[in-house]
């Protein structure tokens, strides 16, 4: 909260010895969940993934029917592609991602991650599928204005990229 990335995530770190003994010890996995979740989120902020392999297989082997926390390992695997260049793996993990949170019913989760799919299909020139990953964001996320103002932003730039420019501005004007 404080911004501290760093600090954070050494912190995490030490705490990840104690939510695996915890885990080992009384199979109790939910602070393993808290700690690798955050640890995930510190490393994407970070954009530094040094030793991050390891931990993203004990989420996907600890928790292999947790749709959240495999949801945020994929969405992990597309942030270390995307800061590698590398948008066609990135965009593939993305859509992994996507099929973990819709299977949590959690739409803010969804809505995210289908800005992410339209996100990496823009940047690889499919326009038109991510003009229709962002129309589906809109109705996932329409109650949380935090991020509904970007899905509406991509989603009219993508328009406007498919050349549907009236579509577009009847959307700015929806969503002013």
């Amino acid at each position: 909260m404080q911004k501290q990335f760093d600090d954070a995530h050494h912190t995490w770190l030490r705490s990840m010895e104690f939510a695996k003994s915890l885990h080992e010890s009384f199979e109790d996995k939910r602070l393993l969940h808290r700690v690798t979740a955050n640890l995930m989120l510190t490393y994407s902020i970070r954009k530094e993934y040094s030793n991050i392999e390891e931990m993203l297989l004990l989420v996907e082997e600890t928790f292999p029917d947790n749709h959240l926390a495999l949801g945020l390992a994929s969405f992990t695997r597309m942030q270390i592609q995307k800061d590698r260049g590398d948008y066609e793996s990135a965009k593939q993990h993305a859509y992994r991602s996507l099929e973990h949170f819709e299977r949590t019913e959690d739409n803010m989760q969804i809505g995210h991650a289908l800005i992410n799919v339209a996100h990496f299909e823009y940047l690889l020139g499919n326009y038109r599928a991510s003009t229709r990953s962002l129309l589906s964001a809109i109705k996932k996320v329409v109650l949380h204005e935090d991020i509904l103002v970007i899905a509406v932003k991509d989603y009219v730039k993508s328009l406007v990229k498919v050349q549907e420019n009236d579509t577009a501005l009847r959307v700015i004007e929806q969503y002013v």
